[in-house]
């Protein structure tokens, strides 16, 4: 990868199929995050927070927990569908 994106693999449930590889391509105010083969960009990220973690060159843990369960509530919702 290149030096633009910063990729973080969460665990979110402790279940090997809840990994979620999280993508920060820091050009963008959004996050790609790898579920499995599916690739999911998660937008509305905090703009101000977005950069002060391109300046630290990664997002805090909680962050990316939290974007880690909410992506993980969207596929469920539309796996349900």
């Amino acid at each position: 990868m290149d030096g633009r994106r910063n990729s973080t693999v969460v665990d979110v449930d402790g279940r090997k199929n809840s990994r979620l590889e999280i993508m920060d391509d820091r050009r963008h105010s959004s996050v790609e995050v790898m579920v499995g083969r599916r690739k999911i960009r998660v937008e509305d990220m905090d703009v101000r927070r977005k950069r002060r973690a391109e300046a630290t060159k990664r997002m805090r843990y909680s962050k990316v927990k939290a974007i880690a369960r909410q992506v993980k509530r969207r596929l469920e919702a539309k796996d349900r569908r």
